[in-house]
């Protein structure tokens, strides 16, 4: 994906990638929007269940683990701007700007786990 195609994802959606990407024993199946639950099962298809994903888009204690071990630096855009920077030094730099600092974050490490390089 490009940074284009997360820009126009939900934070439901964002949030449910991190989970598969940082939890690789799962894969996504569905999303309830009418509950805000997501429905998961495990790689081998057993295993069902239906439970409530991290926000990791809006809550610190969820993205925090990530951003950390993963060395994603966040900052502001200036003291007068409302975008923040999420940036992963590598030779491709990757990074994105948003209103959200967690989710341009989250974004940066979804396109992390897209490049073959080790990331730690």
């Amino acid at each position: 994906m490009t940074n284009e195609d997360y820009h126009s994802m939900s934070d439901s959606e964002i949030n449910g990638l991190v989970f598969v990407k940082s939890n690789p024993k799962f894969e996504f199946a569905e999303y309830n929007e009418e509950h805000d639950e997501l429905y998961w099962c495990d790689a081998a298809g057993q295993n069902d269940f239906t439970f409530k994903t991290p926000c990791y888009c809006n809550n610190p204690s969820d993205a925090w683990p990530i951003i950390v071990e993963n060395k994603i630096s966040i900052w502001s855009q200036g003291s007068n701007s409302k975008l923040w920077c999420a940036f992963w030094h590598s030779e491709e730099g990757l990074r994105h700007v948003s209103t959200n600092p967690l989710r341009a974050a989250m974004i940066v490490y979804l396109m992390m786990q897209e490049k073959p390089s080790d990331h730690n």
